[in-house]
C-alpha cells in the first residue's frame, strides 16, 4: 500500500517503518525538523532516512526543492547516531552517504532537547 502525504503536516499512517530515501536534503532545514517532529507523533517505531557522512562538512540550508549535502548527525539536527547503516553510494565515485535506521524514542529525544533548549 502506497499513500501519498505530505511529510511536515499530514500524520504518518500506521506502519512498521518510514523510509525516507533521497528526500530530506531537498527541503529546508525547519521543514526537515516539521517532518521529524511530525514523524515523533507517529506510531511509527523506526526511520530509515538517507544521510551523508564526512569529517568536515557543515550542513548548509537551502530553499525548497534546492539540493544540499546533508549530516542528520552534525548541527543542526544532531541526531545520534543510527542504530544500523547501510552505505548508499559507489566508492570512489559517489559522496559518503547512507541510509540510517533511527527508533523513533531517538529523534523525539533530540526534538525534546532542542525544544528544551529554546524554551518552546
Amino acid at each position: 500500500d502506497i499513500r501519498l502525504f505530505d511529510i511536515c503536516v499530514d500524520s504518518f499512517p500506521d506502519v512498521d517503518l518510514w523510509h525516507c530515501r533521497d528526500c530530506l536534503f531537498h527541503l529546508p532545514n525547519k521543514d526537515i525538523f516539521k517532518a521529524l517532529e511530525n514523524f515523533s507523533r507517529s506510531n511509527i517505531p523506526w526511520a530509515l532516512i538517507t544521510s551523508h557522512q564526512s569529517l568536515l562538512h557543515r550542513n548548509l540550508d537551502v530553499a525548497v526543492g534546492g539540493f544540499r549535502l546533508l549530516d542528520l548527525e552534525r548541527a543542526p539536527f544532531r541526531l545520534p547516531p543510527p542504530t544500523s547503516r547501510l552505505a548508499d553510494y559507489r566508492r570512489g565515485k559517489d559522496f559518503p552517504r547512507y541510509v540510517g535506521l533511527w527508533s523513533r524514542q531517538a529523534i523525539g529525544a533530540v526534538l525534546e532537547q532542542r525544544r528544551s533548549k529554546s524554551g518552546g
